[in-house]
């Protein structure tokens, strides 16, 4: 008889957000220059999602906002995780990004076959339909 084929000690899995925390800290813990020196290369980039570095961000036009759409229509998802940080702090962009057609665009992620970003989206996607649904009914 042939054996059940092995699960890999490598095999890839997700982590909880528990998992995550406590990998991040141990990260912190164990390497502090090298985490250091990714903040700083984060700030030099403008990629930093700290609160205040978001609310001191420029507003963006509905051209970018639709350039982001576009980017996520083709399949893309670094935006959705950028706009994810953004959009929780930012009542502003969320409504942006709503009128700019996001929504429709993040359904394509919501397939099986995008499982690797499937949490994000739906995060981006319920952060924007609970701004769409607090405006429609003021």
């Amino acid at each position: 008889e042939t054996a059940a084929p092995r699960q890999s000690r490598k095999a890839k899995t997700l982590l909880t957000h528990k998992q995550s925390g406590l990998a991040d800290h141990l990260l912190r813990r164990r390497f502090p220059t090298a985490v250091a020196e990714m903040a700083r290369v984060e700030a030099a980039r403008g990629m930093s999602t700290a609160p205040a570095a978001l609310a001191a961000a420029a507003p963006m036009s509905q051209e970018e906002l639709k350039a982001i759409v576009k980017r996520v229509e083709l399949g893309i998802a670094d935006p959705i995780y950028q706009m994810c940080g953004h959009a929780e702090h930012d009542q502003d962009l969320s409504e942006g990004l709503v009128r700019a057609g996001m929504c429709a665009a993040l359904v394509q992620h919501l397939l099986p076959s995008q499982q690797k970003h499937l949490g994000v989206a739906i995060r981006l996607l319920a952060v924007l339909t609970f701004v769409a649904a607090a405006r429609y009914c003021e």
